[in-house]
C-alpha cells in the first residue's frame, strides 16, 4: 500500500497572492441577521470600544463641564456688550480653531482600534471601511434622511414649546444671546459646528461606538446607548432631550444605510440649519 506523500519540513506553503487574500479575508463589515434585526460587524472588541469610550469621553466631558461653569459665571458677573471689531475677528478665528482641535479629539480612539484591529494585509482604505466610509444606496439613504429630518425637526418643534414653561435654555439660546454681541466669534463657532463638528462625531458616535457595541447587544439598545452618550457629550442639559432625538435618528440612518455618509450628511445639514436660522440676529 502507498503511503500518502509528505509535504518536507523546510518546504512552505505558497505565499498568497492579493487575488487570493481578498477572496480569504472576510469583509471588515458585514451584515450579520439576529432574528428580524441586523448588526454591523467590525474588527474591534466590545471592550475596545468601551476603553475608546473611556479615554475619550472622560477628558471631553471634564473639558466641557469647566468651560460650561466659567462662560455661565463670567456671563452672570459681566453685562454683555459688544466687542470691538478687530478683538471679534480674532475671537473667531480661534473660535473655529479651538473647536476643530477638540471635535478631532473624536478621531484619535477609532482611527487608533480601526487601523490596530484590521487584517493582515490590509491597508488604512480598509480601516476606513471599517468605520463607515463605504458606499451606499442614495436613493434608499435619500429616503432615510428625509424621514429623520422631518422628525427631527417635528422633535425640535415640539420641545421648543415644552422648554419654555420649564424654563430651558438650550445652546442654540446662549448662542443667539452671544451673536448679538460677538459676531464674528459667535459664527467661528457655528462654523466648525457645521463642517468639522458632523464628521468627527459620527466617526466616534456612528463609525466606532454604535457597531463596536452591536455585537454585544441588540442593535436597538446599542443605537440607544450611543444617542445617550452623544447627547451627554455636549454637556448640555437644556440641549439633551433634542440631541438624544438627533442622536437615535442618526443612528437609525447609519444602520439602515451600511453608511456613515448619510449620517454625516444628515448631521451637517442639521447644524447648517442652526446656523442659517442665526443669521437674521447678525447686528446690522
Amino acid at each position: 500500500m502507498s503511503q500518502p506523500s509528505e509535504r518536507p519540513a523546510d518546504e512552505r506553503p505558497p505565499l498568497a497572492t492579493p487575488e487570493s487574500a481578498e477572496r480569504l479575508e472576510p469583509p471588515l463589515e458585514v451584515s450579520r441577521a439576529r432574528g428580524d434585526e441586523v448588526a454591523l460587524v467590525v474588527p474591534w472588541t466590545p471592550q475596545q470600544t468601551w476603553i475608546g469610550v473611556g479615554v475619550t469621553l472622560g477628558p471631553w466631558l471634564l473639558i466641557a463641564v469647566v468651560a460650561t461653569l466659567v462662560s455661565r459665571g463670567a456671563a452672570s458677573t459681566a453685562t454683555l456688550r459688544p466687542l470691538p471689531p478687530l478683538e471679534d475677528a480674532i475671537g473667531g478665528v480661534l473660535a473655529f480653531g479651538v473647536t476643530a482641535v477638540l471635535e478631532a479629539t473624536f478621531l484619535v480612539a477609532p482611527l487608533y482600534f480601526a487601523l490596530r484591529t484590521r487584517p493582515a494585509r490590509a491597508g488604512v482604505v480598509e480601516a476606513l471601511r471599517a468605520l463607515g466610509f463605504r458606499r451606499t444606496d442614495w436613493r434608499v439613504a435619500a429616503l432615510w434622511i428625509v424621514i429623520a429630518a422631518v422628525l427631527g425637526y417635528a422633535a425640535s418643534a415640539i420641545y421648543d414649546v415644552v422648554k419654555v414653561p420649564l424654563g430651558l435654555q438650550t445652546n442654540t439660546d446662549a448662542l443667539a444671546e452671544q451673536i448679538k454681541v460677538a459676531p464674528l466669534t459667535t459664527l467661528g463657532l457655528l462654523l466648525a459646528g457645521a463642517l468639522v463638528a458632523p464628521i468627527c462625531e459620527e466617526v466616534f458616535f456612528r463609525g466606532f461606538l454604535l457597531p463596536g457595541i452591536a455585537s454585544s447587544m441588540p442593535i436597538w439598545s446599542a443605537v440607544i446607548v450611543s444617542s445617550l452618550l452623544f447627547g451627554l457629550a455636549h454637556a448640555d442639559l437644556g440641549s439633551l432631550a433634542p440631541l438624544i432625538a438627533i442622536g437615535l435618528l442618526l443612528g437609525v440612518v447609519r444602520w439602515k444605510t451600511r453608511s456613515l455618509w448619510p449620517p454625516i450628511f444628515l448631521h451637517t445639514l442639521n447644524n447648517t440649519a442652526a446656523l442659517i436660522a442665526l443669521l437674521p440676529l447678525l447686528p446690522h
